[in-house]
């Protein structure tokens, strides 16, 4: 299994998404990009998390993703449109 959690651990300007292994301690950062993540939820196996993201020059994003290998971020929502 995994603990997820947030931190300033790449950066002091922002926070990231990570996931730690219960049995080998690996860290995986899930987040990806130069974002500041928050409100985060993981779907109910764990498989997915969905957050919204920015940065300074990037106004508000609602991105979908797999906490697996294989992590393929999608935009589902940009403020930036209306």
């Amino acid at each position: 299994g995994y603990i997820y959690y947030m931190a300033r651990k790449e950066s002091s300007d922002r926070y990231d998404f990570y996931k730690v292994s219960l049995k080998s301690g690996e860290i995986t950062r899930l987040s990806e990009g130069e974002y500041n993540y928050g409100g985060i939820r993981l779907s109910d196996d764990n498989k997915y998390f969905a957050a919204v993201r920015s940065n300074s020059s990037t106004p508000s994003q609602i991105v979908v993703a797999s906490t697996g290998k294989k992590r393929n971020m999608k935009v589902v929502y940009d403020t930036k449109v209306l």
